[in-house]
């Protein structure tokens, strides 16, 4: 029979666990907002956030919630840089992610087929924080040729599909951050795989439509049902 002491203390074993969780870190339909200019959030608020954590509009650039247009049934996120201008709505995570798995859901339209000058400068970008400079991590932009293209780190550049004008296009990427690898299914079908920089984290998320460098007057682009996910390991003592 062992006996113990009840004034020494007891020593309890403690060990670190990491749990993977999934959270919400955008759900932004535009529904409940206001028509007219779309205000931003500080990605300090508590999650899910309901609106972009930073705009840019040039002099006569629009980032506005609108009612139904381009197919759309619902209000929804406009952004129409107008010739010489840019308009952008960037949704910012409350840290850069480097593991884990996220994954980014939207639907857009475009009102036409951008002109010739317009490759590369309307659509989504996913993009890190690299020393205070943000670089591509992947993006998927709508071309004057009528094709979805992805590209980014490392690259190539890939035409995927066509789009349609007016038609909503529904979109769901996943990064895993571990394998450095993304998927992207358009409309509920497997669109594309590849390789991501496995140099590269996950700081946010872009919708833009960059007509800052052209007097072209570039088609607008519609955004709804954005929602941004992050899987990620959580540490904590058992």
């Amino acid at each position: 029979m062992r006996v113990s002491d009840s004034s020494v203390p007891a020593q309890v074993a403690t060990r670190a666990l990491s749990l993977a969780v999934r959270f919400s870190i955008f759900v932004a339909s535009f529904d409940s907002e206001p028509l007219g200019p779309l205000a931003t959030e500080p990605n300090t608020n508590p999650l899910p956030l309901s609106r972009p954590t930073v705009i840019i509009r040039d002099e006569g650039g629009i980032v506005d919630v609108v009612a139904p247009t381009l197919g759309f049934t619902t209000r929804s996120m406009l952004l129409d840089g107008t010739p010489g201008n840019l308009a952008n709505a960037s949704f910012f995570n409350p840290v850069q992610f480097f593991s884990g798995q996220a994954v980014i859901q939207w639907r857009s339209s475009i009102a036409a087929i951008p002109p010739s000058d317009a490759s590369g400068r309307i659509g989504v970008f996913v993009e890190a924080n690299d020393d205070n400079v943000a670089k591509d991590v992947w993006k998927i932009t709508y071309e004057p040729s009528g094709i979805l293209t992805i590209g980014g780190a490392p690259g190539p550049n890939i035409g995927i599909v066509g789009y349609t004008p007016g038609t909503p296009t529904q979109f769901r990427l996943v990064l895993d951050l571990d394998k450095h690898t993304y998927t992207l299914s358009v409309n509920g079908a497997l669109a594309a795989s590849g390789n991501l920089d496995a140099q590269l984290g996950f700081n946010h998320t872009v919708f833009e439509n960059i007509n800052r460098f052209s007097e072209a007057n570039y088609p607008a682009l519609a955004v709804d049902d954005v929602n941004i996910s992050v899987t990620a390991p959580i540490d904590f003592e058992n």
